[in-house]
């Protein structure tokens, strides 16, 4: 009778393939196919399978800690070299962390801005039915779009599209700190239609 060569199963095989990366190349397969043939053949393969199982299990998490071990010690390596370079190189060191500390408040505060920019309106229910009027203003060389417009914008619309259900527009208000008192400005709001 020909023995079959007994192999382990795809994926215990590429579970050890991964944690024989800094190793010569299938030097953990190896052993594990080994013990693992002996096992099947003196125990039978649920035995057998049953202890590739646990050991490949252990294999993991000693990989795991040790490779999260190593990895600390090495950000702690890094950070000492980091603040040792810094202590040496003052000026240039502060010229480093206040471009980067600019640059990330920049990028934050565009990041807020979008953020704030793309959820306009967005907590109504029928937010697909509502429309903001706007204009194309040229004035000498100047092109832009203007989202203000006069109060009567909203009722004039109404009555020239049927379709519009509803329209709301406005001035805006402001109070002084000094004495209270609120005061309309001339500044418009932006006209809203909901069709």
């Amino acid at each position: 009778m020909i023995e079959q060569d007994i192999r382990l199963p795809q994926i215990f095989r590429w579970i050890l393939s991964r944690l024989s990366v800094y190793e010569v190349e299938f030097s953990i397969i190896g052993d594990f196919e080994s013990e693992y043939t002996e096992i099947r053949r003196a125990r039978g393969s649920l035995l057998a399978f049953l202890w590739l199982f646990w050991s490949t299990m252990q294999a993991v998490y000693y990989y795991s800690s040790l490779s999260l071990y190593w990895r600390i010690v090495m950000f702690k390596n890094y950070l000492k070299v980091a603040l040792r370079t810094m202590q040496r190189n003052k000026l240039f060191s502060i010229i480093n962390v206040t471009g980067l500390a600019i640059g990330l408040t920049c990028v934050v505060l565009l990041v807020l801005w979008i953020q704030d920019e793309v959820s306009y309106d967005q907590f109504h229910k029928d937010i697909d039915r509502i429309y903001l009027v706007a204009g194309h203003v040229k004035k000498s060389h100047v092109e832009y779009i203007d989202v203000s417009s006069v109060p009567a914008v909203g009722p004039l619309l109404e009555e020239v599209f049927p379709e519009i259900e509803e329209s709301s527009s406005g001035t805006e208000t402001r109070s002084s700190p000094k004495t209270g008192s609120t005061t309309a400005t001339r500044r418009p709001l932006p006209c809203s239609l909901f069709l």
